[in-house]
């Protein structure tokens, strides 16, 4: 079940950032950290903070994944915050049900799992603290303008009033052009088939890949796009059999994708 989650940004400059996070299965939002921000989580259904969230650290960024009510993680959504431990670690929290605003604590009951305290590669489950509990004390940060905010979000000191750059990952797309017009008896393993060209907005590097392949017929260069036959297609053309449509899919870096096809337009002769 999905949520419309909202993310909302309390930059260093006193400005606020909103941008909805896509719902489970789409691509990830992404989002630059800057010092002395910090980051709120919304589910828009309730108007109030997910009831868990999943952190998790990865190198010097921090995902964080909004826990659906199903089993399966595939439907959750998910925000990466680029950067997060080199910008101060600000704090994340959300909305509780009476009104004031709490930061996520992990449920371990251990500081060093904190988001700002995760070694790499590791993950903690955490909810809003908002009672005492185990040691921890509630870290009540009240119903504060986002100036005020911005300035609790902060680890550490520095910090240059830029506003937080907010981006989503935008799924790439691809076009596929049938280049060979089959001749029976005229074609080889490693003949050209197809181009695939690749366009992206944020600039990713693109992995291509054969969304269908019936028989084994073709192979594709991961890194161009290039479709070629194998030598099953090249017996099935030499055979005067019928080569099928050129099926390619484009996946960027964060696992978005996009696909395209074209059948060939020449008769066997």
């Amino acid at each position: 079940m999905s949520k419309n989650i909202l993310n909302i940004i309390n930059n260093s400059d006193g400005t606020r950032s909103e941008i909805n996070i896509p719902d489970g299965g789409g691509s990830p939002l992404i989002v630059q950290a800057q010092p002395n921000s910090s980051y709120e989580v919304k589910d828009l259904t309730k108007n109030l903070a997910p009831d868990m969230i999943k952190v998790t650290r990865k190198g010097d960024d921090l995902e964080i994944k909004i826990l659906n009510e199903t089993e399966s993680e595939d439907d959750d959504s998910t925000v990466i915050v680029k950067d997060y431990y080199e910008n101060d670690e600000g704090q994340i929290f959300g909305v509780a049900e009476d009104g004031n605003l709490y930061a996520y604590s992990p449920q371990e009951l251990d500081s060093t799992m904190l988001a700002e305290n995760l070694n790499d590669g590791l993950s903690s489950y955490q909810v809003l603290n908002t009672e005492s509990d185990g040691g921890f004390l509630p870290i009540l940060l009240g119903v504060l303008g986002a100036g005020a905010l911005a300035g609790a979000g902060g680890g550490g000191g520095g910090g240059g009033g830029q506003a937080s750059a907010v981006e989503t990952n935008t799924a790439p797309e691809v076009e596929v052009t049938v280049t060979l017009s089959p001749t029976e008896g005229t074609v080889s393993e490693g003949d050209q088939v197809a181009t695939s060209v690749g366009s992206d907005e944020d600039g990713d590097t693109l992995t291509y890949s054969l969304t269908t392949n019936p028989g084994g017929v073709y192979a594709i260069d991961s890194a161009t796009g290039e479709v070629t036959l194998t030598q099953a297609g090249a017996n099935l053309v030499n055979s005067g059999g019928d080569l099928p449509p050129v099926e390619v899919t484009a996946t960027d870096p964060f696992g978005a994708t996009g696909s395209d096809s074209d059948t060939h337009r020449h008769l066997l002769v």
